[in-house]
């Protein structure tokens, strides 16, 4: 994803004056980038009440940002400014609305929104520069139009806890182009959460796709954790001396033939076995291995389309 030589710069927050009075913040360090073409301009990001340490460095641009100083970004809409008590007063204002874009997606736990970035350019484009401190190889900031944003809101506290963006139109047919879980909402297993989103999506538009190409190694995992998932599931459905084909996993998952094959080749031998009716399995080993490799019987998060 190529990004555009010519650019709208996103507003920040108005600020002047001091930074205000300090509150108390929770701290989520991570190990940013030891490339100096890397660093980040700024040690923490202050998103809400949670103090983060950015792992890239930031596009956000130079003139609306104090370098060296922490950056106060809205939780909720992602403006930002250097100065704390700008913040809490847009916060004021800000988290009485309503979250960016239309609920298309819900479940007892979790709402997903989606937003067009040609109609919400702004919100998209603060979406995605926040995005950019903790993905390396995000490189679409400020020409979001070609793109559609998906925000995991968690209901009980109406908090943004993780972001998914597509294309709008992919020749590869791609139902994601990158994903991130907030750092202070990591290693909470949402990363499945969003991976079956997209793929609930995906069943709604009629659309048989995919992650964008190249995975990072984590994210390869996370999609090999999901595809696995619903593969066994999947087979758990069949009956003694029932074969399924792999295409016929493909109708039921929307996951497409070659993910599924690629999935396939991370069970252990004799599992499943392959016949001329197509795949049987032996169902003792089938669920050795799923507790073994602690693939659960129930789903992430059984989602309802609005």
């Amino acid at each position: 994803m190529a990004m555009t030589s010519t650019r709208m710069l996103p507003a920040s927050i108005a600020s002047n004056g001091s930074n205000g009075s300090q509150r108390s913040h929770r701290s989520y360090s991570l190990a940013p980038s030891e490339d100096d073409n890397q660093t980040p301009l700024f040690p923490t990001i202050v998103l809400g009440k949670d103090e983060i340490t950015p792992l890239f460095r930031s596009r956000h641009p130079e003139e609306l940002i104090v370098r060296g100083a922490p950056l106060f970004t809205c939780a909720k809409c992602f403006k930002y400014t250097p100065k704390e008590d700008k913040l809490r007063a847009h916060e004021r204002a800000c988290l009485r609305r309503r979250h960016a874009g239309k609920a298309v997606l819900c479940s007892d736990e979790f709402m997903v929104n989606e937003v067009d970035g040609s109609v919400d350019k702004l919100y998209a484009q603060h979406l995605a520069l926040f995005t950019r401190l903790f993905l390396d190889t995000k490189s679409v900031f400020f020409d979001v139009s070609p793109f559609m944003f998906y925000t995991l809101i968690k209901r009980s506290t109406k908090q943004i806890v993780g972001v998914f963006s597509k294309e709008k139109m992919s020749w590869d047919n791609n139902n994601l182009a990158c994903i991130l879980i907030l750092p202070p909402w990591q290693r909470k297993g949402l990363g499945q959460v969003l991976i079956s989103a997209s793929y609930a999506l995906g069943r709604k538009e009629g659309r048989l796709g995919g992650p964008e190409r190249p995975l990072s190694d984590l994210g390869h995992k996370g999609y090999i954790s999901y595809w696995c998932g619903e593969i066994f599931r999947t087979l758990l459905d069949l009956k003694p001396g029932d074969c399924i084909t792999v295409q016929q996993i493909s109708d039921k998952t929307y996951i497409t033939t070659e993910d599924i094959l690629e999935a396939l080749d991370t069970f252990d031998s004799g599992v499943i076995e392959e016949n001329s009716r197509g795949l049987g399995i032996h169902a003792d080993k089938l669920e050795k291995w799923a507790e073994k490799n602690n693939v659960r019987k129930e789903r992430p998060v059984d989602w309802v389309v609005l």
